[in-house]
Order: structure tokens, then C-alpha cells, then sequence
């Protein structure tokens, strides 16, 4: 009963923000004020997502954003990512999978797409929520 007691009185309510303050911290020596040097980008991207981290492109054209920093990742540090997008439009979206950059996709509400090794199947999306 005490060790239980313990871990409740440790439990942190600001794990998320914590983390991000963690993973920031480490690319905040490469940043001049707001601002990240080009040539840094693709290593803040291996320091700043952790495999299986889920991405969420939003804006008002999601179809355009860039996803070539993204490419250029080491699949060995960054992998199994879940991307959140509303449609895969560009080659670069499809490189992310065929690299093993990233496994899973959120297309639409109600379908998700998962990389199993030489294929992609769809799922429905309550299945792959009640991995959260």
C-alpha cells in the first residue's frame, strides 16, 4: 500500500509539456531567436520527433507543405511514424513510407492506412484511438 502511495504522490499532470521543453532544449542552441539555419533542419527533425510519434500536417492547403526535410531523415533514428494529413498527394508522402520513415496514416475520419512490411491495408480508425 505505501509503494502505491509513493507513485501517486509522484505522478507528473505535465508530461506532455515537459517533454516538449525537453525535446526543444535540444535544438535550442542551433536557433537565433525564432529562427532555425536551413542547414539545421534536418537535424532538429531527428532531434525534435521520437519514432512512433504521430505528425499532424495542418493549414489551409495541407496538399502543398513540404515534406522534403522530412525524406532526408535518417530511417534509422526516425521511424514507424503515424502522419495525420487529409490526402496523400505528393511522391514525398509515399518516400516516408517506402523508407520506413513512417507506418500509419490518418486520411479521413474514419480510415486509417498501416504499412505491414511489403503492403498497406486500411483499418477503421477506432481501432488504431484505442492504442492511445
Amino acid at each position: 500500500m505505501e509503494r502505491k502511495d509513493q507513485q501517486q504522490a509522484t505522478r507528473s499532470w505535465t508530461t506532455r509539456r515537459d517533454e516538449k521543453k525537453r525535446r526543444m532544449g535540444l535544438v535550442s542552441s542551433w536557433m537565433s531567436g525564432p529562427l532555425l539555419p536551413r542547414e539545421k533542419l534536418v537535424d532538429s527533425l531527428e532531434a525534435l520527433i521520437a519514432p512512433t510519434d504521430r505528425i499532424v500536417l495542418e493549414g489551409d492547403n495541407p496538399k502543398q507543405a513540404d515534406f522534403r526535410s522530412l525524406v532526408k531523415v535518417d530511417p534509422k533514428k526516425l521511424h514507424d511514424l503515424h502522419l495525420i494529413i487529409s490526402s496523400i498527394s505528393r511522391p514525398e508522402h509515399l518516400t516516408l513510407f517506402e523508407l520506413g520513415i513512417a507506418k500509419k496514416v490518418d486520411l479521413a475520419p474514419n480510415v486509417v492506412l498501416v504499412n505491414s512490411g511489403d503492403s498497406m491495408h486500411a483499418e477503421p480508425r477506432c481501432r488504431t484511438l484505442c492504442h492511445y
